[in-house]
């Protein structure tokens, strides 16, 4: 195995993209840290080297990079501060209020160590603080897009979303462009949502290697885009998406996203006329969601065969 020093990795890359310094440290450090690390003169945190292989598209390389107290601390702090997001996500209405303060007051004491110039830790707490809305509910989906946008804008300035295909991200990045997209589609903003998930869906196939570490992520794209096609009655384009997104969940095992997967496929069939195929789908995710004990997605399941076909699942 060739062993090559962590500076030279990244500027060899960086050179065979054909990028300049100033481009690919954007958002993550300053172009003299960066100089730095390329010369051997400075070791880069692991969250600033993870990101410099994320946007060159290295993202399977590993190397263990030895963290600093500031490092660990973050990381400490972080880990709380999501916990306390995902304890305020699975609570009841009634306790909701009370765990968004507790989980507000993690993350102003998160703001406090973090340093100023750390923008990807600082993008990542106002994508995570999003999750917790205002104090009436829910943010607006207008007032949400523009959040996720400032978000995204933190590392890189010029982002736009008729462009999404001209830049290089790292997988929290990817991961707020999801989110506008799922942002339209609470927002009943069809083809708002299709234009980021198709942009996505291309980005990743053609950005990101097809291993075991994007598989959740380009999973979960192309169920958004199926669903969005399906619900715009762009069947077969649908099909063919959710046919490809079935075959990734089935290859890195990411099963997660397979029942909703076959249930679009067969929504899509039943109105293409092909009720064979569709009830062969609905068969195969009724299945799944039984032996997941998923019994809420399984009840709408069984609702949709019925108003698609005017069958009865078992």
């Amino acid at each position: 195995m060739e062993k090559i020093p962590v500076g030279q990795l990244v500027r060899n890359r960086r050179e065979a993209i054909g990028w300049s310094q100033e481009r690919l440290s954007e958002g993550i450090c300053s172009v003299s840290t960066l100089s730095r690390i390329e010369n051997g003169e400075r070791m880069p945190s692991e969250r600033v080297f993870q990101a410099l292989m994320e946007r060159l598209g290295l993202e399977d390389v590993r190397v263990m990079v030895p963290q600093s107290p500031y490092d660990w601390d973050t990381e400490n702090l972080w880990a709380e501060a999501r916990a306390s997001v995902i304890h305020f996500n699975r609570a009841a209405e009634v306790e909701k209020p009370a765990l968004r303060e507790e989980a507000l007051a993690c993350f102003r004491e998160l703001e406090k160590a973090v340093e100023q110039d750390d923008l990807m830790i600082r993008q990542q707490i106002m994508g995570d603080k999003l999750a917790l809305g205002r104090e009436d509910g829910p943010y607006p989906m207008e007032e949400k897009v523009a959040l996720l946008l400032k978000a995204i804008q933190l590392t890189i300035p010029k982002f736009d979303l008729r462009r999404i295909g001209e830049f290089r991200y790292t997988m929290a990045e990817t991961d707020l462009i999801n989110q506008i997209g799922v942002a339209y589609t609470k927002g009943g903003e069809w083809e708002s949502a299709l234009s980021i998930y198709r942009q996505l869906y291309t980005y990743l196939k053609e950005n990101t290697p097809p291993t075991a570490r994007y598989a959740g992520q380009r999973a979960m794209v192309a169920t958004n885009y199926a669903r969005g096609l399906n619900v715009c009655e762009r069947y077969q384009r649908s099909i063919d998406v959710a046919e490809e997104g079935r075959q990734f969940c089935v290859k890195y095992g990411r099963y997660q996203f397979l029942p909703q997967l076959l249930a679009i496929q067969a929504n899509c069939c039943a109105h293409l006329g092909d009720k064979e195929a569709s009830q062969t789908f609905y068969d195969r995710a009724a299945f799944l969601y039984r032996e997941y004990g998923d019994t809420r997605n399984f009840d709408n399941l069984k609702q949709d065969a019925m108003d698609t076909l005017g069958i009865m699942l078992p």
